[in-house]
């Protein structure tokens, strides 16, 4: 039987192999990255308090954000996890400023 951390093992080889594959332009592989990061997106955006098809926009901007981190990551630095956490962030916080500009 696998013990814990086999499994983050596991989860991290293959979260950098669709990372690998995505940043090489397999679109499937980035697709299924971004089924696996929509948790955090949607997290991130859970105490936003914006109408829905702008809550949407802000969602993209969490792709774009996840997009980001597969092109720019480094497995030296950090777990790819992590850096996506960062980037996700990152992109909706500059979304969510964006918005505010333009409606208030």
């Amino acid at each position: 039987m696998a013990d814990k951390s086999d499994r983050v093992s596991k989860a991290a080889d293959t979260d950098l192999d669709l990372v690998s594959r995505a940043a090489g332009g397999d679109h499937a592989a980035f697709a299924t990255l971004a089924k696996k990061y929509e948790g955090l997106i949607n997290a991130v955006l859970f105490p936003v308090n914006v109408p829905e098809e702008d809550r949407n926009d802000l969602f993209q901007e969490g792709l774009i954000g996840l997009y980001k981190a597969v092109l720019l990551y480094d497995p030296a630095l950090s777990a790819f996890s992590t850096f996506a956490g960062v980037c996700i962030r990152s992109s909706i916080s500059d979304g969510l400023r964006r918005y505010q500009k333009e409606h208030s």
